[in-house]
């Protein structure tokens, strides 16, 4: 794993690297660059998890996401 590091004129870090074949590149803001690379790697190492690289805790957050958007589509509609 090469990562390449590079610090945009916005003051993001653009994290990049090469994964099984696929340019796979992150942004971070507000972040230090020892902080955007562990991010990375974390973020790496969940999606190369057997099971097509969703493990079960990104499936419970992509609910517990969707859930929390239906519901606050449903409150602005409420409000009108």
């Amino acid at each position: 794993m090469t990562i390449t590091a590079e610090k945009n004129r916005e003051g993001y870090w653009v994290l990049s690297d090469i994964i099984d074949g696929h340019l796979v590149t992150r942004r971070y803001l507000y972040y230090t660059k020892k902080q955007a690379i562990n991010h990375f790697k974390r973020q790496i190492k969940r999606r190369t998890r057997p099971n097509y690289g969703e493990s079960i805790n990104e499936k419970e957050e992509d609910a517990f996401f969707d859930k929390n958007w239906k519901d606050a589509s449903v409150m602005k509609r409420r409000k009108k």
